[in-house]
């Protein structure tokens, strides 16, 4: 969405530039005057909406913190449908992540490739159509994860037993194993597939 790339485009300018207070001052009366025009009835979150029966994952995918292509906090990473080596259905994501996401110098926060890789297990539910949410989250980092670099996710599901799943998940630059992840998800209501049935 061009609203969001200029206002992500904006907070990388006030992260990466010296700025006097006055051109501050300014430009905070326009984004000001800007944000007085946009008007619009309130927009239902995804689950509120029951015209399609109250899953709309597409509508969450555009808006999340990770994903969000609408969010202007979001990187935002892009997730595909992916197969693994053995022939087993995955998920592979891409993302760069410039200085509004730096923890180490130069490196990505570690906190934040946390929640990447959270929203790529919970994008990984598509492969087994599952309404669950996050058990436990572990990740290992493994070496640094650069800056405004080409970064590349796999995630896939590794076992299931009742309403538990276990994932796991890679996060690489070139060559490099950056960090990895594993997760416990927890199954806890209907499958999607019966909830776009609705």
């Amino acid at each position: 969405m061009v609203l969001a790339d200029e206002l992500r485009a904006l907070h990388l300018v006030l992260q990466s530039t010296v700025i006097d207070d006055a051109q501050l001052t300014k430009a905070a009366a326009q984004v000001a005057e800007l944000r007085a025009k946009l008007t619009g009835e309130r927009r239902l979150r995804w689950y509120e909406d029951e015209s399609s029966g109250g899953y709309h994952e597409s509508d969450y995918a555009e808006h999340t913190l990770f994903q969000g292509t609408k969010n202007a906090m979001a990187a935002p990473m892009r997730l595909e449908q992916d197969d693994r080596v053995d022939g087993r259905p995955a998920m592979r994501a891409s993302v760069v992540l410039n200085r509004l996401y730096e923890g180490p110098p130069g490196s990505a926060h570690g906190g934040y490739l946390a929640g990447l890789f959270d929203s790529l297990f919970g994008g990984t539910m598509r492969l087994v159509e599952a309404n669950a949410v996050t058990g436990l989250l572990e990740v290992k980092y493994r070496n640094r994860t650069p800056l405004d670099e080409p970064l590349e996710f796999r995630s896939w599901v590794e076992s299931e037993s009742g309403r538990r799943l276990q994932l796991l998940a890679t996060c690489h630059h070139g060559d490099v194993l950056t960090a990895e992840a594993s997760a416990l998800f927890v199954r806890v209501g209907p499958s999607r597939s019966a909830n776009r049935g609705k």
